[in-house]
């Protein structure tokens, strides 16, 4: 009999997308860039940590298929106003960080690690774009922004 094509259907929720799929091997693209491999992302589920549009190659007993390209347009969506100005690139990112700004004046930066132990700070940041170095291991960190008494958390993947 001829191999079926694996199931390549998704579910989502949040900012988690998970291959419907069980016991297949995955490989996350970004719809939105040509739909390159996202490396390292070959696991049934991908969190999104940016917006974009995302799908995951199946492949199972040699054959392979493509889910449909699912949006995710809500990651770090709220009434915050730092959220619409600030992008923080590369990320993953080996250690350099560029955070852009946009039009926020006296920012202050913390940096937390997975445990909440605070990593890297900055004060009064009034420049609309902010380089800053994290020697830390790599990991998940949170990159806490705030300005004009309102706060944003963003997350941060060192590799």
């Amino acid at each position: 009999t001829a191999n079926a094509l694996p199931d390549n259907t998704t579910s989502a929720l949040g900012f988690t997308i998970t291959s419907n799929q069980t016991g297949a091997t995955y490989q996350w693209i970004d719809c939105n860039n040509s739909n390159n491999f996202i490396a390292g992302e070959t696991n049934a589920s991908y969190i999104a940590t940016a917006n974009g549009g995302y799908a995951v190659i199946i492949t199972m007993n040699n054959c392979s298929d493509t889910s449909a390209c699912v949006n995710i347009s809500t990651v770090g969506v709220n009434e915050n106003a730092i959220v619409n100005q600030v992008s923080i690139y590369p990320n993953p990112t080996q250690g350099s960080v560029t955070i852009n700004l946009g039009n926020l004046k006296e920012a202050s930066l913390k940096v937390f690690s997975l445990t909440g132990q605070l990593v890297y700070k900055a004060e009064h940041i009034n420049t609309s774009v902010y380089q800053f170095k994290l020697n830390n291991a790599p990991g998940f960190y949170t990159v806490q922004l705030s300005s004009n008494g309102e706060t944003q958390q963003f997350k941060l993947i060192k590799e």
